[in-house]
């Protein structure tokens, strides 16, 4: 008989909270084809960093700069890499809670420094779900953020990073 109000109140919900919790479901879905995805493409970006680093090592080989460059795979969420000298770097690649972080420090001449190594630097990549949930990573939190859409392509771009000190 007087059951307006709670048709009505079911009416308020549905409008004022329909964008929030498509919002969400958005969201879920997002972190889904991450949690079921994401290794795989951490996982690439790890074999592509092991070619370019041996790329890199062959290419100064016998060179004035080379020096000794290593990279490991801790299991499958993590990739260590180190440089001692001309550049110098050791930094780990790290898959953690559907982000991929890079954490690193740097420098010209030759590695050891403890006050340089403590100046650690930490870039996180952020996964993003596009059309026909394809994967891809945004780097930090800018306003516009740099987005690799292929695992290669993140790679490059930590290479880059590590080797132009």
């Amino acid at each position: 008989m007087s059951k307006a109000w709670i048709e009505q109140l079911a009416e308020n919900i549905k409008e004022k909270d329909r964008e929030a919790a498509n919002a969400y479901g958005r969201e879920q879905h997002r972190l889904g084809v991450v949690n079921s995805r994401g290794h795989e493409f951490f996982a690439l970006v790890a074999q592509a960093l092991e070619l370019d680093f041996g790329e890199m090592r062959g290419l100064l080989q016998g060179d004035v700069t080379s020096s000794e460059t290593s990279l490991e795979t801790n299991g499958v969420d993590q990739v260590m890499m180190a440089r001692s000298r001309f550049p110098w770097f050791d930094a780990v690649l790290k898959y953690e809670q559907s982000t991929i972080v890079l954490d690193y420090a740097q420098g010209k001449g030759v590695g050891g420094d403890a006050r340089l190594v403590a100046d650690r630097q930490v870039t996180v990549f952020t996964f993003a779900v596009g059309q026909n949930d394809v994967l891809s990573v945004e780097e930090g939190f800018d306003e516009h953020p740099r987005r690799f859409a292929e695992p290669e392509d993140l790679a490059r771009h930590i290479m880059e990073v590590l080797f132009a000190a």
